[in-house]
């Protein structure tokens, strides 16, 4: 079974908490079974930062 969570943050101030939020998302879909897990972070363009997707073959990695 698989399945996708989405996240989409109105309130900047807990831009600092998306990484654990978005942690415990996944978390609670491996109990699903994914055959893989993967995070994607998009956001408005701004200089001297990059954009960094992670993904992993291994839900345990």
């Amino acid at each position: 079974m698989c399945g996708i969570v989405g996240l989409f943050l109105k309130d900047k101030s807990l831009e600092p908490k998306l990484g654990d939020m978005l942690t415990d998302m996944l978390i609670t879909m491996t109990d699903r079974g994914p055959d893989s897990a993967g995070i994607a972070i998009y956001g408005g363009q701004s200089e001297g930062k990059a954009k960094l997707t992670v993904q992993s073959d291994t839900p345990d990695a």
